[in-house]
């Protein structure tokens, strides 16, 4: 009787851990699925951005003199409300921008802390590393709408500051500041994808394998 109990116990035990094993798997799952996820919608954001910025380079000087020509500036009404119309919707970027980031970040920082197959330093890394690339992104584009687009769209509509004027010749250079933090979000990206393919390769070793894994599926 005590043997066939200790069997059945053993067996219990081996049923739970398979559990919590296959529970930690599709945790740890979630957090590469989610990163995935993060980072691509980081590189789109920063490539529409920097997209639409090229674009308007290269209209907005002809686009003012067409305005000067037709006397079309901050003293007409309608052309006045246009412009701040506009400069709203652009502000509007903003909390799109943050909610479009925010899923995918928040999910996967709740996933790395629930999980118990990463060591609390590397917890604390990836949280970092995805706060910090987070923070750097968000904060860029947002400067960008409202220091950059904002002042261009009364360059353009209000003031008509042409192709012509030699006293902002070089004033579009300022973007480029914008490229540094941007740099650094693609550093990050970096970096967590380095640290979760050396957890990932850690895991496998110790015999957890996952979806995709050598060919393996979840066992």
């Amino acid at each position: 009787m005590g043997i066939k109990e200790n069997k059945n116990n053993n067996k219990k035990i081996k049923v739970e851990k398979k559990i919590v094993e296959e529970q930690e798997k599709k945790i740890f799952e979630r957090i590469l699925k989610k990163f995935r996820q993060y980072w691509r919608i980081l590189l789109l954001l920063m490539v529409g951005y920097i997209a639409g910025y090229m674009i308007w380079a290269f209209i907005n000087g002809s686009l003012s003199d067409y305005l000067k020509e037709r006397k079309l500036n901050g003293n007409v009404r309608w052309v006045a409300t246009f412009a701040a119309i506009l400069q709203g919707l652009l502000f509007c970027m903003d909390g799109f921008v943050t909610s479009l980031l925010k899923s995918p970040f928040s999910q996967m920082n709740q996933n790395i802390n629930a999980s118990n197959l990463i060591t609390d330093k590397e917890k604390d890394y990836l949280t970092f590393k995805n706060t910090n690339s987070n923070e750097n992104c968000k904060e860029t584009l947002k400067k960008f709408g409202i220091l950059t687009v904002a002042t261009e769209l009364v360059k353009v509509f209000i003031k008509n500051i042409g192709k012509g004027n030699q006293e902002y010749a070089f004033e579009n250079w300022i973007v480029i500041s914008y490229l540094i933090p941007l740099s650094f979000v693609l550093w990050d990206l970096w970096k967590t994808d380095k640290m979760l393919k050396k957890i990932k390769s850690r895991l496998e070793k110790d015999g957890i394998f996952f979806l995709g894994s050598n060919g393996k599926k979840n066992s």
